[in-house]
């Protein structure tokens, strides 16, 4: 019973659609992050300064969202019948509080997060937390300065991006199933990354690329997507903003004590970027990829998330006038179409056709039978519909 209340935790009044949306808002914050970076250099900013600047600005602002937390759990415990496990049934099924769309900065929340088994830090839980703070996001951002510093920047993204593929793989492994329809829209979206990357513009052939560089890059790829498939275990048992907190802050710690506190720029400019990169760039999208890890999962979560390429494409040609050419704007239409292609089911959906296309040309054979009487057609027609009923009902 105690494993039933604490699956509910993430799917309790979950629509599947916020999920979709909490995701697709994520991808459009993070999508800046290289506008703000560009706009910081032009100032003379080394990148270490700048990644410090922005975690610790992020940490006050995760400090603050685990303080309300707690300050809000505390002032709905004592207003609500049952919240100390007394009752758990009854607080596992109260109806929501809050819209769907603003929960996850709503001043009012799931009654089921009330639970006492949902709200503890334990110590294996907060080993875990701390791993993948400095392992998953520290690793991820590590590997991938790395294999930028050694590759070209398109293709180090590239190979970053295949994170999604291994997050996929490792699921797929994990649960012994493969989703069909994540594989398609997974294809289909890294196929208009290739093309957003203008792929075909390397030195590929040439024999210049560096296999360190690539390295690294699968690496960043393999900490991300680790980092993602547990935390979509995590999340079962632990506040998103919870989650998100412990690990940013663990990694802010890390990188502190590892660089220390050097001397910041004393440009207002700056200042003001890094605060962008800071909360549009880093804790609101983080906590709303948070949200969506716990709505549909690390699978589909992580395909979404590859939509920060095309709006970053539109952004870099709107603030930073770079060009972009017909096989870009084709690469972004494939991306959307890709994302889409997840919340449509399009492998579903074309077996349903199929069962309905069947059905009806099957009737239709049926009429054109010479031996047929003429109350029979509709007979065989109609059986015809329910065999492609049953077919849609199967899938």
């Amino acid at each position: 019973f105690q494993r039933r209340q604490i699956m509910n935790a993430r799917t309790a009044g979950g629509l599947p659609l916020a999920g979709y949306i909490y995701m697709t808002l994520a991808a459009l914050g993070f999508s800046f992050k290289s506008i703000w970076i560009k706009m910081a250099y032009r100032y003379g900013v080394e990148p270490i300064t700048l990644l410090l600047m922005r975690m610790q600005l992020s940490a006050g602002f995760f400090v603050l969202a685990l303080l309300w937390l707690r300050q809000r759990e505390k002032r709905q415990i004592r207003l609500t019948p049952g919240a100390h496990g007394s009752s758990g049934a009854h607080s596992v099924n109260a109806g929501t509080l809050a819209v769907e769309l603003v929960e996850p900065f709503s001043f009012f929340e799931k009654k089921v997060w009330l639970r006492p088994e949902l709200r503890a830090v334990t110590i294996r839980r907060a080993i875990t937390l701390v791993l993948m703070g400095v392992l998953g996001i520290g690793g991820a951002t590590y590997f991938s300065l790395e294999s930028i510093h050694r590759l070209e920047a398109s293709l180090a993204t590239l190979i970053v991006f295949i994170y999604p593929a291994i997050t996929v793989g490792i699921l797929a492994i994990s649960q012994r199933r493969i989703d069909m329809g994540q594989l398609l829209a997974l294809g289909i979206a890294f196929t208009g990354l290739i093309l957003i990357l203008r792929v075909d513009r390397l030195d590929v052939f040439t024999g210049v690329i560096n296999p360190v560089g690539v390295m690294f890059g699968l690496a960043s790829a393999t900490c991300f997507a680790m980092y993602n498939v547990i935390g979509e275990r995590v999340l079962r048992t632990l506040h998103p903003i919870r989650t998100a907190g412990y690990t940013v802050l663990s990694f802010t710690i890390l990188i502190s004590l590892v660089f220390g506190f050097r001397e910041y720029p004393e440009q207002t400019e700056v200042w003001l970027l890094a605060l962008a990169l800071a909360s549009i760039s880093g804790f609101f999208p983080f906590i709303l990829f948070m949200y969506g890890i716990r709505r549909i999962g690390a699978g589909p979560g992580t395909i979404i998330n590859m939509s920060g390429p095309a709006f970053n494409s539109v952004w870099a040609y709107l603030l930073l006038q770079e060009t972009r050419d017909w096989v870009q704007l084709t690469g972004i239409v494939l991306i959307l179409f890709g994302i889409m292609s997840l919340k449509l089911k399009l492998p579903q959906l074309a077996l349903r056709m199929y069962g309905w296309r069947h059905a009806f040309f099957g009737g239709l054979r049926r009429w054109s039978e010479p031996e047929v009487g003429m109350s029979r057609p509709y007979s065989g027609m109609f059986r015809s519909l329910s065999s492609g009923a049953r077919v849609k009902h199967r899938l």
